[in-house]
């Protein structure tokens, strides 16, 4: 009786000791990690060992895998993106021609829409029946730039500006000389169309062609005509050349470079 009760034991002990072996083909896991992979409630025993079996741990462990795979995809994408846009060209208007530079931060990755900073320097002369005359004029503005909703190649923009214009008049024939300036703030509006192509697989460049078109909100200058040669034309010349300088519309065209 002894011997069977012994036995009886030692077999529910070996029983016991079974249920909680892991075999070669089972991994342990951590409660949080059972939880994550085999979506398991959150109530989960504390003190309880869970298994996986090797087939159902190889395949979260590939899933596992390619997220992290996808995740380091998106950080290469996020990093390569266009964010920003370099570019310069030609300014034409009225009188005065010159060349402009203009620094683009897009707002969003779909480059969409910019915070534009812009430099235009342009410049106007004349050589007349004894009128020297030239004039040169920078305008630096920041401004909002968007593509249009429908018409995506095209885009406008608004923004605000300071300008600032130098003259100086030599009348040749009697040696007289005056120098003038002057600036202030002013309001910008833009429109144009753009044609992007791409050379690299995050790199792109682009043609610009636009009409910009500005007025003063905050204006003064000292230029006083009386101190030109009323000789002939000459102060028709320099009053029709100092005008123009405080129209501050322009044509642009120009090239852009993505990075």
């Amino acid at each position: 009786m002894k011997k069977h009760a012994l036995l009886g034991i030692i077999s529910s002990f070996y029983l016991v000791i079974s249920c909680h072996s892991v075999s070669a083909e089972e991994y342990l896991l951590t409660k949080d990690v059972y939880i994550a992979q085999a979506e398991v409630p959150t109530s989960v025993d504390e003190d309880k060992e869970y298994y996986l079996t090797e087939e159902d741990y190889n395949a979260q462990k590939e899933v596992t895998v390619s997220a992290d795979e996808d995740e380091d995809e998106d950080d290469i994408d996020q990093t390569g993106t266009t964010f920003a846009r370099l570019g310069a060209g030609i300014t034409t208007f009225n009188v005065f021609t010159g060349l402009y530079f203009v620094f683009d931060y897009f707002l969003n990755r779909d480059i969409k829409s910019a915070i534009r900073t812009q430099l235009a320097v342009d410049y106007t002369s004349v050589d007349s029946e004894g009128t020297k005359l030239n004039i040169s004029r920078q305008c630096l503005t920041v401004s909002y730039n968007r593509l249009l909703p429908v018409l995506s190649d095209i885009y406008g923009g608004l923004g605000l500006g300071f300008g600032q214009s130098n003259m100086t008049y030599h009348n040749t024939n009697n040696d007289n000389k005056y120098d003038a300036d002057g600036g202030g703030l002013f309001l910008m509006g833009e429109i144009g169309w753009k044609k992007v192509w791409k050379y690299h697989e995050h790199r792109e460049f682009g043609l610009n062609v636009g009409l910009q078109s500005g007025v003063y909100i905050g204006y003064s200058d000292n230029y006083d005509e009386t101190k030109v040669s009323n000789q002939t034309n000459h102060r028709d010349i320099v009053n029709t050349g100092w005008q123009a300088s405080q129209q501050l519309s322009r044509f642009v065209v120009g090239f852009d470079v993505f990075f």
